[in-house]
């Protein structure tokens, strides 16, 4: 993104800007390659939590009615802690 940004600054005639967003884009890139090995992993690691998702469907279904009840119980207290006595 920073690379087209880049690029249509420059095209629109605005230098300095389109290079410094060729720089971001350089910057960007080289992160990239410094940590292509994590990235990797990363992937990895996506994937054996996509599978545990297929294996236990209702594990999204549980985790929502758990905040939710979570969310509904603390209701009272908010509700009386602005009560005067």
């Amino acid at each position: 993104m920073p690379l087209a940004v880049g690029l249509s600054l420059l095209l629109a005639g605005q230098a300095v800007p389109g290079m410094v967003m060729f720089g971001m884009a350089g910057l960007a890139a080289f992160v990239f390659w410094l940590w292509r090995a994590e990235i990797g992993l990363a992937s990895r690691l996506l994937g054996v939590s996509a599978h545990g998702l297929v294996a236990n469907p209702h594990l999204i279904t549980l985790t929502v009615v758990l905040n939710v009840l979570g969310l509904l119980s603390t209701l009272p207290l908010l509700v009386f802690s602005g009560e005067e006595a």
